[in-house]
């Protein structure tokens, strides 16, 4: 925290000795990232010191590995350096997943390491495409690629991490089963390192992409289909998780606008920055307050930090996230786009209306007030944020609208006795694969002859069989380190 508050923007450092040679380099938008990120470690950090008491050992170092990844990224600045770094972060989170080796854990960190290797495997493609096409490895270096096909790589790639809609069906399982200290990360940073690679792959103001402009556009509109489905959840972590989809939805329509229009490049990865670390802040406390509330019910302390968090999350007036969205909304023209926009603010209300019921209906006991503690730390720094963005806004209509109009149909769904039905977290995952495999089992498939999809199946297995134990994980991640150091010797 304190080399993120004190480095100077500007400032170069080079690790000779290690992979031969990384290279850091601190400008604004690392500065900004470093920033959010190691405030929110830091605080979910000192919440597991006061929540975290059955393998101790184990979550601390899967939590320091996964930080390790998390921040070195934010200022590395070469591709192979961002790959290292976002691959530790990556794989390390899968050991805070299943830290509680519940079922529901086992089974949301399966899922999440296999979307993890997916995702490793197209930035990869991705990196070699960039590295051949420019001859470079510095960020600098590869913005010469106007290859199509290239950029739906890292489309794709980081578009997992960051939860785009249809590559998100493993963020609602993952946030529910992990700690809340490991959640409020998952959720509040390490969805932005997504963000962070966008940035620093996608080739800004050489060539724009109209297919993949628009689809940015449509897939970060149908994220509101994430709050959505958020409202058929019971549990208030899933909830959240939901409501983080459709929250970055908002990111991925800034980003397809960037595509379509280089020219704003600079006013919209401006808001892009400015909306990351307000959403990163909010989320987090939320993540953590939701622990919090699970355990000892709704007191009036927590009524507060909530409505804090959540009106911000809506973009009500004087908060972090009205200054957020209004930067969001400067660099968007299109009337029907801002009307779709507005729509995801009320679908934010709502998911908050949803938590604070569930909550209500969580008996109350005594609680400490340590736990609290840090999440009043993210309670400052979202109050700071808009002094320190330069913005202390102003009142409109407009940003209380959505307000209104989900309590609005809040209290009509009450008042009609209209139950919303409850979904299994997952959505698309549960709703057509689980159901798929259900059906194979029942018809008695796997007892038929031996097939090219039964073997892959039990090398899965075993695969899974292995990760289980830490100890392999933790060998991987040095045969991998060592498997990039090779690689980095051949193309430099």
């Amino acid at each position: 925290m304190l080399f993120s508050l004190f480095v100077p923007i500007g400032s170069l450092f080079n690790i000779d000795w290690f992979l031969f040679g990384i290279s850091f380099h601190v400008d604004l938008i690392a500065k900004v990232f470093l920033l959010f990120t190691s405030f929110v470690w830091l605080m979910s950090a000192l919440y597991a010191v006061h929540t975290i008491s059955k393998r101790e050992r184990s979550f601390w170092f899967w939590f320091f590995i996964t930080f390790l990844g998390n921040f070195g990224l934010c200022f590395v600045s070469d591709v192979l350096g961002f790959y290292l770094f976002f691959s530790l972060m990556s794989f390390g989170a899968f050991g805070l997943i299943i830290h509680e080796k519940t079922k529901e854990a086992k089974e949301a960190a399966f899922v999440y390491i296999k979307y993890v290797i997916v995702g490793e495997v197209l930035l990869f493609i991705a990196i070699v495409s960039l590295v051949s096409q420019c001859g470079g490895t510095q960020f600098e270096q590869i913005t010469c690629s106007d290859s199509l096909a290239t950029l739906i790589l890292v489309l794709l790639a980081f578009g997992i991490k960051i939860g785009v809609f249809f590559l998100h069906s493993w963020l609602p399982l993952a946030h529910a089963s992990a700690p809340a200290s490991a959640s409020a990360v998952l959720s509040g940073v390490m969805l932005k390192a997504g963000v962070l690679g966008w940035i620093r792959f996608m080739p800004f103001g050489v060539a724009s992409s109209e297919i993949a402009g628009y689809s940015l556009i449509v897939l970060g509109v149908l994220a509101i289909y994430g709050g959505l489905y958020g409202l058929t959840q019971n549990k208030l972590k899933s909830l959240l998780a939901y409501s983080s989809i459709s929250q970055m939805g908002y990111v991925v329509v800034l980003f397809g606008l960037v595509l379509l229009d280089t020219q704003k490049s600079e006013l919209l990865l401006y808001a892009i920055l400015s909306f990351s670390a307000h959403h990163a802040l909010n989320k987090s406390a939320l993540f953590l307050l939701s622990s919090e509330i699970n355990k000892y019910g709704l007191d009036l302390r927590k009524v507060l930090l909530f409505a804090f968090f959540a009106l911000s999350l809506i973009g009500l007036p004087f908060t972090s996230g009205a200054i957020a969205k209004e930067m969001l909304k400067s660099g968007v023209d299109s009337s029907v786009l801002l009307a779709l926009l507005s729509l995801g603010a009320v679908v934010t209300a709502l998911l908050m209306l949803k938590f604070l019921s569930l909550s209500r209906e969580i008996q109350k006991v005594s609680s400490p007030l340590s736990p609290l503690l840090p999440i009043f730390g993210l309670f400052l720094g979202s109050l700071a944020l808009p002094w320190i963005l330069e913005s202390a806004g102003g009142f409109r209509w407009m940003q209380v609208l959505p307000f209104f109009m989900a309590l609005g149909i809040y209290i009509f769904l009450k008042k009609q006795k209209i139950e919303i039905p409850l979904m299994p977290q997952g959505d698309m995952l549960a709703l057509f694969y689980l159901p798929r495999q259900e059906l194979k089992k029942s018809r008695n498939i796997q007892k038929q002859r031996w097939d090219f999809s039964r073997a892959l199946e039990a090398v899965f297995r075993s695969i899974e069989a292995a990760l289980s134990q830490e100890k392999y994980v933790f060998l991987f991640l040095l045969g991998y380190l060592l498997f990039l150091s090779v690689l980095r010797f051949f193309l430099y």
